[in-house]
């Protein structure tokens, strides 16, 4: 491993400690504004990932496979992890697996929904996607706008809605689902 790898290594290792220690103090300031990352593969959210954005849910309804609707203004009390992704956008391909995996992990709680958006809206092509890769997500296409607050210019984007229906994390560039840290965090998120 050459010097700047190590390097890197470091300064990620020392990034994510001081994430935890600000996250643990509280002194991360919930006012500030939203952090937009459009790096590939962040293995670990960085502390400004962790902003509330809105005060309240944004509206957004969305169909499944059976033409059945969901408003995530109905999954209040609940944390409600969204993935904006195309089964065409390479990121989103490699990151799915991970998103997958976390998914199996963690769905028998109530209080956790996640949710997968064709951002492509055909969902032929994203349940073909998701059944030739062995994947179990749940697949939707937008009913509704999706809220500016959401996603920006770059999929894939992950949002994470706290229990009062807050949007406390976003991330725009493929993210590393399965990283402990993470998972740590995503269940604090359903201890509140």
């Amino acid at each position: 491993m050459d010097y700047q790898t190590t390097n890197k290594k470091k300064k990620g290792f020392y990034a994510r400690i001081a994430a935890l220690l600000l996250l643990s103090t509280g002194a991360l300031n919930s006012s500030a504004e939203p952090y937009y990352s459009n790096t590939n593969k962040v293995p670990v959210p960085t502390s400004a990932t962790y902003y509330s954005i809105v005060s309240d849910t944004p509206s957004l309804t969305l169909e499944d496979k059976r033409s059945k609707k969901l408003n995530l203004t109905d999954l209040k009390g609940k944390v409600v992890v969204i993935n904006f992704w195309a089964p065409w956008c390479a990121p989103c391909r490699e990151e799915m697996p991970g998103l997958d995996k976390l998914y199996r992990r963690l769905k028998s709680d109530p209080n956790l929904v996640f949710v997968t958006v064709d951002m492509d809206r055909n969902l032929k092509k994203s349940l073909a996607f998701m059944s030739s890769n062995r994947l179990t997500l749940p697949v939707y296409v937008a009913a509704s706008q999706i809220p500016a607050d959401f996603i920006g210019d770059a999929i894939p984007t992950t949002v994470i809605l706290d229990q009062s229906g807050k949007i406390v994390f976003k991330q725009e560039g493929g993210l590393d689902f399965n990283d402990e840290h993470f998972i740590k965090y995503l269940k604090s998120l359903l201890t509140k």
